[in-house]
C-alpha cells in the first residue's frame, strides 16, 4: 500500500513538472512531452515491478 502511495506521489510530481514546463515559452513542446513520456514509462515499470513482486509473494 505504501508503494502505491509513493507511485501516486511520483505521478503527481510529474504532472506538476509537466504543467510548469508547458507554460514555459522557452521550452520545446516536443522535448517536454518526450521527457514526460520517459518519466511516465519509468513509473509504469515501477508499477509492473510492484505487481510482479506481489504475484510472486502470493
Amino acid at each position: 500500500m505504501e508503494d502505491d502511495r509513493s507511485i501516486a506521489d511520483l505521478m503527481t510530481a510529474v504532472a506538476g513538472q509537466y504543467r510548469r514546463r508547458i507554460d514555459d515559452p522557452t521550452l520545446s513542446k516536443n522535448t517536454t512531452r518526450l521527457e514526460t513520456i520517459r518519466r511516465l514509462e519509468l513509473i509504469a515499470q515501477s508499477i509492473k515491478g510492484l505487481m510482479k513482486h506481489e504475484q510472486e509473494t502470493l
